[in-house]
């Protein structure tokens, strides 16, 4: 496509789809943005923001806890959980009105109701009041995102498994949670609402499917992880398989240690937790009407370097096309499926990233970017590793000695 496209249509208004409108706008392409719910999308709305605003108090309750026990300051023992959540409601509403603002200045065209692709130039979009309307652009971007999709549990009713959206606007701290790890982030958003709740009060059980709790984490930090949650009450659970519910607790088989013997739990479960159970919303996007393949697995939109899928004039960002299901990959993608969409300068971005930092905003943080020494040791002969002790930092201790490590692979 020569120069900038005319007409540019984002189908979802999350990380990915905003962003690959903005940078559509940048360059000078006519942008419309089509938008089932709220733009900003499930990011924004029901998962990392609310999350992290929930997080920041909470980590925030802890340092004053810390200071009162010194006799700094005098400091209640309770989180106030409703007013934690109306906190996090307004800063959720900050963070969407910012988006909202954003498209707004670049001039991008907000148009609420869910896309269909009808051909490869033409969107239909379905309002919530029935009616349709189809609207033509030269290059098209599909960014509709992930959508929750909770697991069975053997003898465990489906309605009794929430996910994030529905827990953190309950009234109050339930007695027990049980958080079930797993899913596209592989368990580190658990890790973040297993630390939420028990610093909030409740009893806590973190149900690893395997044999580490974050297996993207090096060894000796998922060992250091696991420490910090056990500090705050959370039960770690191992390799855990749910095997049914008897009197409102669930029966867990799964070892506490590594290399500990698997044996049964009984594990007390006011509220299921499915922390990341989430699948990349194709279901009514209709892919079949223009031919667009989905990936080898068939559970994602296939794309290339450039974003883009198999129909030259279609392309895909976010958590449409699969993978870890992070907003920051999410909007990386975006930018670069917005600026091929508009026919930006080439060569131009692409999705080629050799490694993605990832943060959980627990006590302590916990942080990593690249591989571990277990997959470098895979790759190479030539491997050499450094620990430090960040709990003698002058930062740490002036932040009242808090424990710390790094490792460099």
């Amino acid at each position: 496509m020569a120069g900038p496209a005319k007409r540019v249509i984002v189908i979802g208004g999350g990380p990915a789809g905003y962003n690959a409108a903005l940078t559509a706008a940048r360059l000078g392409a006519a942008v419309t943005l089509v938008e089932n719910d709220k733009p900003g999308g499930q990011c924004v709305h029901y998962a990392c923001i609310p999350t992290g605003a929930m997080l920041s108090g909470v980590r925030a309750w802890v340092d004053v806890q810390e200071l009162s026990v010194m006799g700094v300051v005098d400091a209640s023992d309770t989180i106030a959980w409703p007013r934690l959540v109306a906190r996090k409601d307004a800063l959720v509403a900050r963070m969407a009105s910012g988006v909202q603002a954003a498209l707004r200045q670049a001039g991008v065209t907000v148009v609420a109701g869910g896309g269909t692709l009808k051909s490869a130039h033409v969107v239909r979009v379905s309002g919530k009041d029935g009616s349709t309307t189809d609207i033509e652009g030269d290059s098209i971007v599909l960014a509709t995102g992930s959508t929750w999709d909770p697991p069975e549990l053997p003898g465990v009713a489906t309605g009794r498994i929430v996910t994030a959206d529905v827990v953190h606007a309950l009234p109050a701290v339930p007695t027990s949670t049980v958080v079930l790890g797993g899913g596209p982030a592989a368990t580190a958003f658990a890790v973040e609402q297993a630390f939420l709740f028990a610093a909030a009060g409740s009893s806590v059980t973190l149900l690893c499917p395997g044999a580490t709790v974050i297996p993207a984490l090096d060894g000796d930090l998922d060992d250091a992880a696991t420490a910090a949650l056990t500090t705050f009450g959370v039960t770690v659970l191992r390799n855990a398989l749910v095997t049914g519910e008897h009197d409102g607790s669930l029966l867990v088989q799964g070892s506490v240690l590594h290399g500990g013997t698997v044996g049964e739990h009984v594990v007390a479960a006011e509220v299921i937790l499915c922390a990341d159970p989430r699948r990349a919303a194709l279901d009514q996007l209709g892919l079949s009407a223009t031919g667009v393949a989905r990936n080898a697995s068939q559970d994602a939109v296939g794309v290339d370097r450039w974003a883009r899928t198999n129909v030259p004039t279609i392309f895909a960002a976010g958590d449409v096309v699969g993978g870890a299901m992070l907003s920051s990959s999410a909007a990386a993608d975006g930018i670069v499926a917005g600026w091929h969409a508009a026919g930006g300068p080439l060569p131009g971005p692409t999705r080629v990233v050799a490694a993605i930092p990832h943060v959980l905003h627990t006590v302590p943080e916990i942080a990593w970017i690249g591989i571990t020494e277990a997959d470098a040791r895979r790759e190479s002969d030539d491997v050499a590793t450094s620990m430090a002790d960040l709990g003698w930092t002058a930062r740490s201790i002036t932040a009242g000695g808090r424990e710390g490590i790094a490792k460099l692979v």
